[in-house]
């Protein structure tokens, strides 16, 4: 499925929590996967080659590099190794992001509905799919109301400068904390982005003439 939401999303990296057997799937990723159903062959995925967006040591990056079975495996993996450090740091990130409305989130399942049936034109359209159709269209409607949920549950313990979210005692946080991971990740990458932008605006030697 992963793979599956790789290519149709023309996604770019993937972050995986390398705990709890999260080292056992990525094996399992570098491999190809004949795709019965579409009838396409999937390429294996390998650890990404961009470092600054790489967060574990890198011998882990390396070794996963190493184990990849597809030799034409695409470099996109990107092994989280938790710590309290690290998730400190990612639940911060997420919380600036959140407050400067960086991020934008998908509308409810009830709000989709409504849209879809707001003109006579909509309704007409929406009528047409099946009801497995409609199914997966709302299904990333119906996970991100899971994942706002999580999130409003979660409690912040803070101790000596570092905050630490917990869940219920019959909840769960493993939406919230894929959502940290992937925001993390594209803050490293506004960062690296940022940093190129700068060196090329300093590297002609006009620019360097018109400062002195």
């Amino acid at each position: 499925r992963i793979k599956e939401i790789y290519y149709d999303l023309d996604i770019d990296w993937i972050a995986y929590d390398s705990k709890n057997g999260g080292d056992v799937y990525a094996q399992e990723f570098t491999e190809s996967y004949m795709h019965e159903e579409r009838g396409v062959e999937f390429r294996g995925f390998t650890s990404a080659v961009e470092e600054e967006l790489q967060v574990a040591n890198i011998n882990k990056v390396n070794a996963l590099s190493d184990k990849t079975i597809d030799v034409n495996a695409i470099p996109c993996l990107i092994p989280v190794t938790a710590s309290s450090d690290f998730n400190s740091l990612i639940w911060q990130d997420l919380k600036v992001r959140l407050q400067r409305g960086d991020i934008r989130f998908l509308i409810g399942e009830f709000e989709l509905e409504e849209m879809n049936e707001s003109t006579k034109a909509k309704r007409m359209a929406w009528s047409k799919y099946t009801s497995e159709e409609k199914m997966r269209i709302k299904l990333p409607h119906v996970q991100t109301e899971f994942l706002c949920e999580e999130m409003i549950n979660l409690t912040a313990h803070y101790k000596e400068g570092k905050v630490k979210l917990t869940e219920p005692r019959s909840g769960f946080k493993d939406r919230a904390v894929s959502l940290a991971y992937a925001n993390y990740i594209a803050t490293l990458l506004e960062n690296k982005l940022a940093r190129e932008h700068n060196d090329i605006d300093y590297n002609d030697i006009n620019d360097w003439t018109l400062v002195i």
